[in-house]
């Protein structure tokens, strides 16, 4: 009888495996791609946002354009539709010195007779900012991913 449930709690044990342990290699893909506005790279340091299914990857878009996102640390991206956004550089600026800037870029606009943008750092249309106002998505199919954006009108 000792012999058959030793059988048995293994039987069930690599069964439980099988559907709670192991990841499938189909259900995550690699991103990487490239990142432009105006024909141009998207600004280093720039951060660049999938988010869907409950999931939130990200990564720094580079010199030239490049990203390659993560996800908890990990290139591994869970598989499925995602909003696409952007998020401005880390900055090393106080609050206060940001908002000293601020008010001098916009009334460097004035001054032109133009309205300044209503976004921090005045280089990307403002609804590419959030993921409930940006237009882009993207599908994380399994393995390699490479997902080219621009971030035009």
């Amino acid at each position: 009888m000792t012999k058959c449930l030793t059988i048995a709690r293994w039987g069930f044990i690599a069964l439980a495996v099988t559907f709670f342990g192991c990841e499938s290699s189909t259900s995550v893909g690699y991103v990487s791609g490239k990142i432009e506005h105006g024909g141009k790279p998207v600004p280093t340091g720039n951060k660049v946002f999938f988010e869907g299914g409950g999931y939130l990857a990200a990564g720094v878009i580079q010199e030239n354009g490049a990203y390659t996102l993560n996800y908890v640390g990990s290139p591994k991206i869970p598989v499925g539709n995602y909003v696409v956004f952007v998020g401005p550089p880390t900055s090393t600026m106080s609050e206060g010195e940001f908002y000293a800037l601020k008010n001098k870029v916009a009334a460097q606009y004035r001054q032109r007779g133009e309205k300044p943008p209503p976004f921090p750092d005045w280089v990307l249309p403002a609804r590419f900012y959030r993921s409930t106002t940006s237009p882009l998505r993207a599908t994380v199919e399994p393995g390699d991913n490479d997902i080219n954006l621009s971030l035009d009108d």
